[in-house]
């Protein structure tokens, strides 16, 4: 789940391995797009069959 100021519908998702408190290598990563809009929106993973243990970290990078 994340907060956008602004309309707009494609961003990249990331997961990455824990590295000692730092992302280390990556999981995941797609490009995402659809229709999101300003204020709260969420994207589910579960048809990713993305597996994870332990620490790992999670990130977005909104394009224009």
């Amino acid at each position: 789940m994340w907060y956008q100021s602004e309309n707009g519908g494609l961003f990249k998702i990331y997961i990455w391995k824990d590295d000692g408190g730092i992302p280390g290598d990556d999981i995941f990563s797609k490009l995402k797009i659809a229709e999101y809009y300003s204020g709260w929106n969420s994207v589910g993973l579960s048809n990713e069959h993305i597996t994870v243990s332990g620490d790992f970290w999670v990130g977005i990078e909104g394009k224009r």
